[in-house]
Formats: C-alpha cells, structure tokens, sequence
C-alpha cells in the first residue's frame, strides 16, 4: 500500500507551460486566467528593433484591411481577424507570436478562396494580408520553434475528446475565466467538423493540433497549485482539518474537491487517454490528488 501510494506521488508531475494560443496561470480570483507570453524572443537589440518596426508595419496594414471590413458578410472570417487584431496586442510588447500565427492560419485558409467569397478589393486586400504574414511571422524564434513541437496528425476520437473537454472545462466558470473560456470554445469549434463543412471558421491541422496544447496548459494551471498544497501540507489534508495552514493555502484546500470533480468528468478523463503519450499526466496526477484529498 505504501508503495503504491509513492509511485502515485512519484508519477504525479504538472509540466511545464507549453508555448501555445493559451498560456494559463492561477489568478487572484482563484480561476484560471491567460498568462502573457511577454514580448518576443530576440537574438540582440538590434533584432528586436527590426521585429519592432515589423510588428509596426503589419499592424498598420492590418488596420488598412479592417477598414474595408472584409468579413461583413462572413462571420467566420470576422471572427478571425478580431482574434488576430486581439493577438497582436495593441503594442509591440504585448504581442502574442503564438497567437498571431494560428489566427494567421485560419486567415490564409479564407485568402485561399477570396476570389469565390469576396469583392474583387477585399480580396485583394485580405490575399495581400495573407502574404505579408506569411513573411512577418519567420522573424520570430519562438514561432519556428512551435511549429517544430507540433507534429503527427491527432486521431479523429482524440481531437472530438479534445473539443469536448474543452467544452466541460470552459462551462465550469468557477474554474476558468471568460478569458480562457471564450478562446478554449473558439478553438473546439474550429476543430468541430460540422462547422468545418459549413465553409465557416473551417478547421485546419494547426488548430487541431493547438487545441490540447492551450487545454493542457489550463489543466496544468488548474492542477499545479493542488499538487503544491498536496505535497507542502503533508499527509491527507480534508475539507475540515485545516488548523495550521496558511489562508491561501486553506482556499485552495476548500477548492480542490469543486477542481478535482471537473477534470475527473468523462470528457477530461477521455482527453487524457486519447492524448495519453502526451497527457497521461493529468490521469497521474489526479489519481494522486484523490487519495490526498477525497
């Protein structure tokens, strides 16, 4: 019994955060908020300033397009300029490489087809767009080095686990903040194939590919601070013996069992084992968790 219960401690380990669309951290309010991802990686001051007036100019010409307002009359393709304008960051500092990068490619996915869904000028303007991000997004490291974690081609039943954990997770607002919500629920249905097949937001590899990324990350978020408080208070800790512990370590005790329930539903738990080379971890961890606070 004894071994089992430290091979269970042992095996439980939260990784590290993942560079992806969401990065997700612990806030003040107990739920789960975006965490920035800082400005971008670069080799001296010299890059940085060519990155600077980069991001500048494709910012400019991002506001040219915007103006035109090409997607008045596709929902799908508004959405996805909002969620690029959004990632860009209002400044250069605040930029979010992954971010533009997979709001990049759902943009070349509707450039792609311009021709068939827009006037002759918004599609000039949005197949333009298109290939100046295609040159500005090279110009950032942590770009590449994304693009060289995300390989293989997910299972169907892994990605519909995925959409659909993301899903159970996003309706748990005592859990997430509407700012890792709405993203997770953006991410789902761009993988989901109905909408995929009604020409709208349609899903591409990348996006399959990013969604257990940013889900991981926010399970990761959820899970680290409980694994924390596990192995600090020492013991079982139960929701009613918490004489010596510090407040906030009281609150998260108090919280555990509401964070333990909604990542051990079915949807999480089908997620981890469809994913399960790269996210066996979540079952490890709660497994551990359980026997330290249920």
């Amino acid at each position: 019994m004894i071994l089992a219960e430290l091979e269970r401690k042992y095996r439980a380990q939260v990784p590290a955060q993942r560079p992806a669309v969401i990065e997700a951290e612990l806030g003040e309010d107990g739920k789960i908020h975006r965490r920035l991802s800082g400005p971008p990686d670069a080799r001296n001051e010299a890059q940085r300033e060519l990155q600077r007036s980069a991001w500048q100019a494709h910012e400019a010409h991002l506001g040219a397009l915007e103006e035109i307002d090409p997607g008045r009359n596709s929902p799908g393709l508004k959405r996805a300029l909002a969620d690029y304008r959004q990632a860009m960051g209002g400044a250069f500092e605040a930029f979010d490489v992954i971010g533009v990068g997979n709001h990049g490619e759902r943009l070349k996915q509707y450039a792609a087809r311009a021709d068939e869904i827009l006037m002759p000028e918004p599609a000039a303007e949005l197949t333009a767009f298109a290939a100046n991000h295609a040159l500005f997004m090279p110009q950032f490291p942590r770009w590449g080095d994304y693009l060289e974690e995300v390989h293989g081609d997910p299972e169907p039943r892994a990605v519909a686990a995925t959409a659909e954990a993301a899903r159970e997770i996003a309706r748990d607002d005592d859990l997430v903040g509407e700012d890792v919500a709405q993203p997770l629920v953006a991410l789902a249905d761009a993988v989901d194939p109905d909408l995929g097949q009604a020409g709208e937001d349609a899903a591409n590899d990348l996006n399959k590919k990013e969604l257990p990324r940013s889900l991981g990350n926010v399970i990761a978020a959820a899970l680290r601070p409980l694994l924390d408080v596990a192995r600090k208070a020492g013991g079982r800790v139960r929701k009613g013996a918490l004489d010596g512990l510090e407040e906030g370590t009281k609150k998260l005790v108090t919280r555990a069992m509401s964070v333990i329930g909604t990542l051990s539903g079915s949807a999480v738990i089908e997620f981890a084992a469809t994913n399960s080379v790269t996210f066996h971890w979540i079952i490890d961890v709660l497994n551990y968790l359980k026997t330290v606070f249920v």
